[in-house]
Parts: C-alpha cells; sequence; structure tokens
C-alpha cells in the first residue's frame, strides 16, 4: 500500500512538473505578449482613390479598405476623394479629396499626426490628457487638444494660405504658431498667418456651423458610427481592444455555445457575393512594417475577425468566436491567425483552429526565426474545444463566454500526440496561391482536392518549422511593386512645406514645450498642490508663473522696543541727500551696537538752549468747512441762586433780634470765591 502510495505521487509530481515545462514554452510563444506591439490603425472607410507611402519607402500604394496603418505612414487623398481612419473604438480621423497626413507618432501613450495639406477633422471620445495626447501639426502650427469634442483643421492649399483650426461640441485645444499661443474654447475658430507682415499671429472669431460637401459627409459618417457603438457589445462579447468589431452586427449574428462561448456568424446574405467564401480567401497579402506579411480583407466587416479571436468550423459553417482557448491578459492585434506551409511550389494557408496558439509565420522577419519554439511544433499539441484531441483528449469544454481576460492555461486536453486539423479544418478552407505570386492582387486560388488534403492532413512534427516566406524585395525583384501607383502631386508637400511650430521630438509631444516658450516666455508653469486646502482670502497665488522672490542684499535691522536692558539710543538727523556710494564698491555692512549697562544716575534732560530740529512734515491745511454752525438759542429761565454754606463754627446771633431780610442779589456768572475767614478755617 505504502509502495502504491509513493508510486502515484511520484507519477502525480512528475505530470505537475511536464505540464509546467510545456506551459511555460507555450505561454512564452503563444497568445501571450507578442514580439512587436507596435500600435496600429485602420482605414475604416474610403470613398474614392488614396495613396498610401510606408516608412523608409520609395514607392507608393494603392489604399484600401482595412488596411492597417502604421508610424511613419504618409497618406494622400484624390480630388473629390474621403478617407477614415479609426485609432480605437472612440477616436476617428476624416480627411478631405486634394489632402494628405502623415503619422508621425502612434503609441498608447499618445498620436501626432501631420497634415501639410488640405482639410481634416477629428473627433475624440473619452479622451484624458493626462494619461495620452493627440497632437496635429499643421504648415507652422502645432494644435494640442485638451479634452472631447470635434476639431477640424483647414491646412490650405498654398504657401501663403493662413491656417484655420476650430473647435466644436465641447472642445478646446491649445494653439501655437511660430512666435505666439492661445487657448481656443469651443464655438471659436483661429486664423493664424503663415507668411507676411502677420506670420504668426492668430485672430480669433465665433463660428457658425459648416456647410461644404466635406462636413456634410462627415455628419453622415458620424451618424453611422454612434448608431454602430450604441449596438455594440464592448464588455458583453468582446473587449476594448477590438475596436472594429461595432461592424459585425449589420452583417451578422451573435448566439452562445456551450463549447466556444459567444461566437458571431455571418448572414448568407453577407457572404453571397463571394464564391465558395470561407475566412481568409477574398484579399491580398500586404507587407507592413514592422509585423512583416499582413492580411487585408476585402470584406467591409471583416477587421476584427482577421486580427483577433479565430474562425471555426463548427455544424457545417464558419462562425468567428472573439477568444481562442489560450488568453492572455490583453488582446494583442495580430497581422493574421492562420497556420501556413508550403507544399511543393505553393504557399498554402488556413484559418488557426482555436484551440491553437498563435503561429508566427513571420518570425524570421522579426528576428526570431529557427529552433523548434513556436506554437504547435514539437510534439506537444493541446486538443481541441470540441474534446477531438485525440487519444485520451477532450479539450476546455465551455470556452470563456466573457471578456474578461483569463491567463492561458492547459487543460484536461493537454496531450503530446501529433494531432492534424482534419477534424476542424474542412478541405475548402485551404487557400494555396503560387510562390511567384505570393503578395499580389490576384484572385484567390482555390488548390487541387488533393493539395487540401494533404496539408489539412499534414502532421506538425518536431522538426517542421515555419515557411520561409519571400520578402517583398523578393517578389518584386527589379520590378516594381504590384501596388505601386504613381507618386501623386500632393506627396510634393511633405518634403516642401514644414509643419509644426517647433521640431518634433520622435515620440514625445510639444504641447508642454511650446507652452512654457511661446506663453509663458520661458518661465516654469505653475500647477496647483492638489495636497493643499480652498486657499484663504489673501493668499490665493496669482499670474500664470510664480515670480522670482526680491533678495535684499543688505536688509535693515529690525528695532526693538526699548526695554530695561536696551539703552535708548537718541534719534540721528536724517541727512538731506544719500550719501554717494561707488557702484563697483559693496556696501558697508550694517553693525548692531554693543550693549552697556544702565547707568545708575537718571538721564540728563537735553537743555534748552540747544535748538532741536524741525520736525519736516507740515500737517496738510485743512479745507474750512462749507457750513457755520448754527447758534444755539438761550435758556428761557434763569437760573435760581443757591445760599451760601452754612457755617455751624460761627456763633449765632441771639434768637430774640430777629435778622433783617437777605438782599436779593444777581446770580454771579462765576462761582463765587470763598472768604478770608473760611480760607483760614
Amino acid at each position: 500500500m505504502r509502495s502504491s502510495a509513493k508510486f502515484l505521487l511520484m507519477a502525480a509530481a512528475l505530470m505537475l512538473l511536464v505540464s509546467g515545462v510545456y506551459a511555460q514554452e507555450y505561454s512564452e510563444s503563444g497568445d501571450s505578449q507578442p514580439e512587436i506591439t507596435a500600435r496600429v490603425a485602420r482605414i475604416s472607410k474610403l470613398k474614392g482613390d488614396a495613396q498610401i507611402r510606408r516608412r523608409d519607402a520609395l514607392d507608393w500604394e494603392e489604399a484600401d479598405d482595412n488596411l492597417p496603418i502604421v508610424e511613419g505612414d504618409q497618406l494622400v487623398t484624390s480630388k473629390s476623394s474621403r478617407l477614415e481612419i479609426q485609432f480605437d473604438r472612440d477616436t476617428y480621423l476624416w480627411l478631405d479629396g486634394d489632402a494628405g497626413l502623415k503619422i508621425e507618432t502612434l503609441t498608447d501613450q499618445g498620436i501626432a499626426i501631420s497634415v501639410p495639406r488640405g482639410s481634416a477633422a477629428v473627433r475624440v471620445v473619452n479622451f484624458d490628457k493626462a494619461q495620452s495626447y493627440f497632437e496635429i501639426d499643421a504648415p507652422s502650427t502645432t494644435i494640442a487638444f485638451e479634452r472631447d469634442g470635434l476639431y477640424r483643421i483647414d491646412a490650405g492649399y498654398d504657401e501663403s494660405d493662413p491656417v484655420l483650426v476650430s473647435a466644436m461640441e465641447g472642445g478646446q485645444a491649445r494653439i501655437y504658431s511660430q512666435t505666439a499661443g492661445l487657448t481656443l474654447n469651443s464655438g471659436r475658430r483661429a486664423k493664424i498667418y503663415i507668411s507676411g507682415d502677420y506670420a504668426g499671429e492668430p485672430e480669433t472669431e465665433n463660428i457658425s456651423p459648416f456647410d461644404d460637401n466635406f462636413a456634410d459627409w462627415i455628419n453622415d459618417r458620424r451618424k453611422k458610427i454612434d448608431r454602430d457603438l450604441a449596438t455594440a457589445y464592448y464588455g458583453k462579447y468582446y473587449d476594448d481592444d477590438m475596436y472594429g468589431a461595432e461592424d459585425l452586427d449589420d452583417y451578422g449574428q451573435w448566439s452562445y455555445t456551450s463549447s466556444y462561448g459567444y461566437i458571431w456568424r455571418p448572414y448568407g446574405s453577407s457572404i453571397s457575393s463571394y464564391s465558395n467564401w470561407s475566412p481568409y480567401r477574398y484579399g491580398q497579402w500586404r507587407w507592413l512594417p514592422p509585423y512583416g506579411w499582413t492580411w487585408v480583407n476585402d470584406e467591409p466587416w471583416g477587421w476584427a475577425t482577421y486580427h483577433h479571436g479565430r474562425w471555426i468550423w463548427v455544424n457545417g459553417y464558419w462562425a468567428w468566436t472573439p477568444y481562442g482557448y489560450y488568453r492572455s491578459g490583453r488582446s494583442w492585434w495580430r497581422p493574421a491567425l492562420v497556420y501556413m506551409t508550403i507544399y511543393n511550389n505553393d504557399i498554402c494557408w488556413y484559418p488557426l483552429p482555436y484551440s491553437y496558439g498563435y503561429y508566427n509565420y513571420n518570425s524570421h522577419w522579426n528576428g526570431h526565426y529557427g529552433g523548434n519554439h513556436y506554437p504547435g511544433g514539437g510534439n506537444h499539441y493541446p486538443g481541441n474545444g470540441n474534446g477531438n484531441g485525440g487519444g485520451n483528449g477532450g479539450g476546455h469544454q465551455g470556452g470563456n463566454p466573457t471578456p474578461t481576460p483569463t491567463p492561458g492555461v492547459l487543460g484536461p486536453g493537454f496531450i503530446r500526440d501529433n494531432v492534424p486539423p482534419l477534424q476542424t479544418v474542412p478541405t475548402t478552407g485551404v487557400v494555396a496561391v503560387s510562390r511567384d505570386q505570393f503578395g499580389s492582387r490576384r484572385p484567390n486560388v482555390q488548390p487541387p482536392l488533393e493539395v487540401a488534403r494533404s496539408v489539412v492532413k499534414a502532421v506538425r512534427d518536431g522538426s517542421s518549422t515555419p515557411p520561409l516566406l519571400p520578402p517583398a524585395t523578393e517578389i518584386n525583384g527589379s520590378r516594381p511593386s504590384p501596388m505601386s501607383v504613381k507618386a501623386p502631386a500632393t506627396a510634393e508637400r511633405f518634403d516642401t512645406v514644414r509643419t509644426g511650430a517647433a521640431t518634433r521630438t520622435p515620440r514625445a509631444p510639444l504641447d508642454n514645450t511650446l507652452r512654457k516658450d511661446r506663453i509663458l516666455g520661458g518661465r516654469d508653469i505653475l500647477t496647483p498642490d492638489p495636497t493643499r486646502g480652498r486657499p484663504e482670502p489673501n493668499s490665493r497665488p496669482t499670474g500664470a508663473v510664480e515670480r522670482p522672490k526680491l533678495t535684499i542684499l543688505n536688509p535693515r535691522p529690525t528695532q526693538s522696543e526699548p526695554n530695561e536692558t536696551t539703552p535708548v539710543r537718541p534719534r540721528t538727523p536724517t541727512r538731506s541727500a544719500p550719501l554717494e556710494t561707488p557702484r563697483n564698491e559693496p556696501r558697508p555692512q550694517y553693525v548692531p551696537p554693543t550693549r552697556t549697562p544702565r547707568p545708575t544716575a537718571p538721564l540728563t534732560p537735553p537743555r534748552e538752549d540747544v535748538p532741536r530740529e524741525q520736525p519736516r512734515y507740515e500737517p496738510k491745511p485743512q479745507p474750512q468747512p462749507r457750513y457755520e454752525p448754527k447758534p444755539q438759542p438761550q435758556p428761557r429761565y434763569e437760573p435760581k441762586p443757591q445760599p451760601p454754606a452754612r457755617d455751624e463754627s460761627r456763633p449765632q446771633p441771639p434768637a430774640s433780634r430777629p435778622s433783617p431780610p437777605p438782599e436779593r442779589k444777581e446770580a454771579p456768572s462765576a462761582p463765587l470765591s470763598r472768604s478770608k475767614d473760611e480760607k483760614r478755617q
């Protein structure tokens, strides 16, 4: 019994160790953070013709719907054309006809766009200036967004045309020219002169709604976008990283399955115009630096479905699930989710199954080519979601119906058998093209049935490696690219027109630098202290910046009140004129007097014969009152005279001799004086 328990314990420990090794190997190359994480935007709507030139490329190519846009790309529209770029679920840019733009910066920290010619408009929602930035460089002008709103920039078509910047729908932006800076509020438009006597000077005015064709097209697109976002399932079926998924509701329907969670299936009418439709069949492979070969679909709804999640074959039809069997903390954008192989001289691919980890067929272009370290390689292949892993398989049942990211784990279907995807990918899902035509704009080719079966039935053993796809230079050789077009005339503006109010540092905002230079005159920006409460009535800071404190080289000493230990020093008469001090010599320092003990004798008062200096201050004469006091009337009665006080010490006359009646006298005007006898008493 003890030996059996010990054996079972050792077996369990070995299984955990092996599973941990395989899990670590898979997590390093599965759906975790990829090697390339550059931010990607897309052309969400194109009306007419437009051309694009990639970074460090010489040729211009034709732009298409759902074309990925990365940092460094330049775009030009033809006359009467319109172009829409989606950066995320809440940020859109519209470009008018006969205009151009360049993506200067495209990162999670911020976006910077250059518009050397024509008109462009941008709408930002849920914009947080503290978390990211959005700036636009026009000729000799830079616009930095401050909050949500709709902004329009008219860069002009000639070097002498002024730049017009408008803020609407609650927008606010800071605008910088060659010499000045200002804040533009919603409902206002600024005109910045580029050349002439008024170069760099801005003018502001109120604006009325735009009524041109470009504004009408923007309003139509905004209504469509707002309607799609109102019915989108962000946070329910998919997360915010899968921007563009709001397009799916018009072309298909959602349903719930116990094996895969929520899945989306296109309507029959959405794919009826495509013969023998299957995922990754109708489109083209485009070279996208820094990713490599990237799939660009023809379907108007396919952006999210071809760069996230998995296409699955369930109940005889194709459906899309936003997540695969293994999930990381973020839904990373991928160039394509396919498995590639080379059969004879053909390059074949089919949708990556639900249980496959990401298959990086561009790994050698990313500097990681070689070895067996790629998803699905080696001798460990996880079972699929339907329990078709083979052997003792049985994959992850139920999937994950919510978009809450969960770490990739190896479920009970994790096995080491080599299982081909024959049971999960039909032969009609295999697409092939000749090697020399890969990357061309050609109709998609369905390989012969025997070729498709051989590709699907192929077992990926430990010696298999991702195919060596030909690079764009090898495909084109000395001839121009199949996507190449004639350079548009507008492209000259990129080389001749200087955009921005200052030289832009790569992947860094210009707002703070220009604000300090053009508005504050080089002084530091005054920022409030969040730790302090409400300022006192007399302590509220004033000014855009904090002024430097005045430094006194020779401060006057403070005189204290005289006390018992401090002698009273007579005040020295003030001189009528200040003493002249040489400019280059330092001023004499004040030396405080030495304390002396208190004198024992009282101080001698000053002599009267010493003339005292008269104060120089003369009181200002007071003006005479404009009125005279009204005389008061005399009292109508006279006070009754009081008899003098009786002196008891004096002898009284005898009672028999009557005293004569006293004489009546007038009341004196002043108090009577006492007699000499009374004084003696």
